[in-house]
């Protein structure tokens, strides 16, 4: 499902805050579409080094040293492909787990860095979601509480209003009050 204004304010999402969530979704986003373009174009290239090497392996029939050389090189590839889908992978797992903390509350200036020092390897991904994000969010709240917003309303303190004897009556006016004060009843 793709993140829009129009099922960000459907969420009830002020507008201003919709903007600001966008702008963060874009730059995740384009984030990530960097590191693949970049992935792809090393793993092409990697192919295309791999390719090479198979045409001179063949233009030499026999070389030993050559057939030596493509199997450690198609063997390097091989990590190389691995490497880049591993790193597509722990992107996939920090963009859902930064999205279960934005949902759990955690304050957006604290993501990255709860990001940097949770270890990525106990979580895992089925069908582009998280897997146990009920047990994950359960853990985020308990773990990072001191991160999640807060909000409490409190009424204006109310002070205490000044001791009144019932038995006297007020003032009504200025001449009683003058002549309670003088008589010594006030």
């Amino acid at each position: 499902m793709a993140l829009t204004r129009a099922m960000l304010k459907a969420m009830g999402i002020e507008p201003e805050k919709v903007d600001q969530i966008i702008e963060a979704h874009a730059e995740t986003v384009s984030g990530l579409k960097d590191e693949i373009a970049k992935a792809t174009s090393e793993a092409e290239e990697g192919t295309r080094e791999a390719g090479e090497l198979k045409k001179k392996l063949e233009a030499i029939e026999g070389g030993e040293d050559y057939k030596s050389e493509l199997e450690a090189k198609t063997k390097e590839l091989e990590e190389f492909r691995a490497q880049v889908e591993a790193e597509k992978s722990e992107a996939e797992k920090s963009r859902l787990y930064s999205q279960l903390l934005r949902e759990c509350g955690v304050s957006e200036r604290r993501i990255n860095a709860i990001l940097r020092v949770t270890d990525m390897s106990g979580v895992k991904v089925e069908d582009g979601k998280l897997a146990d994000s009920e047990k994950l969010a359960e853990a985020i709240k308990s773990d990072w509480s001191d991160f999640i917003k807060v909000e409490d309303t409190q009424g204006a303190p109310v002070p205490t209003p000044p001791k009144t004897d019932p038995a006297k009556p007020e003032p009504t006016n200025l001449a009683e009050a003058m002549h309670m004060k003088y008589e010594g009843n006030e």
